[in-house]
């Protein structure tokens, strides 16, 4: 068993002494009209109980010109306090050793005016004009609105801790309002806020010394920063680096900042975005906050992309950082602290970095999110289980995530629970999805719930298949069929033919290929199969009848497998029609009606998935009860599987 040396250590921030080094970094607050709400407060709740040292609220509008949406949390009058103190008050009630804080952030140049759910009649605000990608171009401040911002930052603060809150966070990262003060791309003023390092820097510090005048030293306050933008080079040539933030953190330390944690990126981003998809490194941005922690005495922190507290461990023993920031890995499982602090590492569920949550909640523009492999998170409050009244033996068929939450929460519920998997090993479709480049830690999935059946009793079988008579002898109360899905072949002329290959088999090996292939199917499995074949050096062409690839792909993942694509010389027909599959290739035709004929030695069909009704024919009417959940039901992704997986579970009782 690992056995920590720094990361349960108590570190002092100012005056306030962390019980360990972890701190859960800010997940945007749902809210009403500016007020948090319930889930928001339960969410907290959630995890301040979880065992981090450190809970930051966040990040919380101080000023109408920052309020991006309608749903954003706001913090710029007194009318606010009363919410906030009350989840202050229930997450020190559930944890009386939790230091808990609330972050103040402006989006500035990052609002999206125009985007549904978007505050009304509000234009963006910047140091500079300078337009956003996704945006507009903002109003550039003049010197009387930027001393009037400061004073709202201020003002904030001093509400923070009138609320009852320990220590209070500005964001100086991804591109947001003091964050573009200090970025070269986005702020290019000739005045006394922009040009020079210091300059640059002055905002930050106006805002940092006006907090600490108002809310007195011994305060606690932190920043977020970004170590670099990331921002096309050729788009922007001069941007923040790391080496312009370690010249800027000496400032905000002399201006009276008690901590500064680093994360990297911004929304304008191409790839590597300010929530860092699993194609990010583990730990990206701690060897800058190394750097940064050379030129400073206070103590630095980083975040992103940091799921496994052995790493973190590891960061801090090797002196890069003194301590580690999580908000994805504690939504995916808020006991991750706990777990690891006992002992429980099998046990933690591991955040896999698909980003589900950013993409559901930058497409509902931070209304409500998700997490794929934690169907709990924002609903604590309506989630809690209670035990079933009468006890039944429920049979569980299929072993991928949507069985297995459902086998999971049938047990927490008290039921007696048989899992049948047909094949040797659980997973289900995870198993292939974790075979593309750099998805194998979509398999921490099975390693979880395999942790959580040994705790929960759950029998397992595997190499199992459900026919009638086993399930005859086995006489269950209750059938939760989960037998997956199969893949769609559509009828295209010639799809019967020898060189036509299942998807599925070719990454799980069990099809071999030829070098010159085509992909049918521009989906989700058939860009993965492409760019898993292209890394082995074959010809693929991805064909896709729709304008483009990837249109339910999280977006945060969509350009990067793209631009791997691209790397790997696929050819990339959208718009294209499959007109007949021949004895050596197949025949398209585009928008147009122009044909072509491509050669190939195999045409992969990657072109969806239809559920498998085998098992459902097969069974039903064999138990009182019988359900369907996940892709036997409707086909889907990880997130809808296992959320599913969950609900079917609670309909037991």
């Amino acid at each position: 068993m690992y056995k920590f040396k720094k990361l349960f250590q108590p570190i002092k921030i100012g005056t306030m002494e962390l019980k360990n080094r972890i701190a859960f970094g800010e997940q945007a607050p749902q809210a009403s009209h500016g007020y948090i709400t319930q889930a928001t407060e339960d969410f907290y709740v959630e995890r301040a109980q979880g065992g981090c040292g450190l809970v930051m609220v966040g990040g919380i509008c101080p000023d109408i010109s920052g309020w991006g949406t309608e749903s954003m949390a706001r913090i710029d009058d007194d009318k606010y306090i009363p919410l906030l103190a009350r989840m202050g008050k229930r997450m020190r009630e559930v944890a009386p050793d939790v230091k808990i804080g609330i972050q103040i952030m402006h989006e500035g140049r990052a609002m999206r005016p125009d985007e549904a759910g978007a505050a009304k009649n509000l234009k963006p605000v910047a140091p500079s004009p300078v337009k956003f990608k996704f945006g507009v171009v903002p109003h550039e401040l003049t010197v009387a609105e930027i001393k009037h911002l400061e004073n709202q930052f201020v003002a904030a603060a001093v509400r923070v801790k009138n609320a009852g809150y320990d220590c209070v966070e500005i964001h100086g990262a991804h591109g947001y309002l003091i964050g573009s003060f200090m970025s070269p791309y986005t702020n290019r003023r000739t005045d006394e806020y922009g040009g020079s390092i210091e300059n640059c820097a002055r905002f930050a510090c106006e805002i940092i010394r006006g907090i600490k005048e108002k809310c007195g030293k011994d305060f606690p306050l932190l920043i977020k920063v970004n170590a670099l933008d990331r921002l096309d080079k050729k788009e922007a040539p001069v941007q923040l680096t790391p080496d312009i933030i370690t010249a800027i953190a000496p400032y905000l330390e002399k201006a009276g900042v008690d901590e500064i944690h680093l994360s990297g990126g911004t929304h304008e981003a191409p790839m590597w975005s300010a929530v860092g998809p699993y194609y990010v490194p583990k730990a990206a941005f701690a060897g800058y906050a190394a750097q940064v922690k050379s030129s400073v005495k206070i103590p630095v922190g980083v975040i992103n992309r940091i799921n496994d507290p052995v790493l973190a461990d590891e960061l801090i023993i090797e002196g890069k950082v003194d301590l580690v920031w999580m908000m994805r890995p504690l939504v995916a499982d808020p006991e991750l602290p706990k777990k690891a602090e006992e002992g429980r590492l099998d046990e933690i569920r591991t955040c896999i970095a698909c980003n589900t949550c950013h993409d559901i909640l930058c497409q509902g523009w931070f209304h409500e999110t998700r997490c794929a492999v934690n169907p709990d998170a924002w609903r604590e409050g309506v989630s809690h289980l209670e035990p079933s009244l009468r006890k039944k033996n429920v049979l569980i068929v299929g072993g991928g995530p949507a069985g297995m939450e459902a086998a999971r929460i049938s047990a927490l519920i008290g039921h007696n629970i048989t899992l049948w998997e047909k094949d040797n090993k659980l997973g289900g479709l995870l198993n292939l999805a974790a075979i593309p480049p750099l998805k194998g830690e979509i398999m921490s999935i099975p390693r979880y719930y395999t942790s959580q059946f040994k705790k929960l009793g759950v029998k397992v079988e595997l190499n199992k298949e459900a026919t009638p008579a086993l399930v005859k002898q086995l006489k269950p109360d209750v059938i939760i069929i989960a037998s997956g899905s199969s893949t769609f072949f559509p009828p295209i002329p010639g799809i019967d033919k020898s060189l036509v290959v299942d998807a599925r088999k070719v990454l799980e090996g069990s099809a071999k290929v030829g070098n010159n292939v085509v992909v049918i199917g521009g989906g989700e499995v058939g860009i993965e199969t492409a760019e898993f074949l292209g890394t082995q050096g074959k010809k693929v062409t991805l064909v896709e009848i729709l304008p483009t690839i990837g249109e339910l792909m999280v977006r945060d993942v969509i350009d990067y497998v793209i631009d791997q694509l691209v790397q790997h010389k696929v050819e990339i027909l959208t718009g294209t029609k499959v007109e007949e599959i021949t004895g050596d290739g197949i025949v398209v035709s585009n928008k147009d009606q122009q044909k072509r004929v491509i050669k190939t030695d195999n045409v992969i069909i990657a072109t969806g998935a239809k559920p498998d009704k085998t098992v459902q024919n097969a069974l039903q009417g064999l138990a009182r009860e019988v359900y369907l959940a996940g892709d036997c039901l409707v086909p889907s992704n990880i997130r809808v599987a296992v959320h599913q997986g969950n609900m079917t579970a609670r309909m037991l009782y």
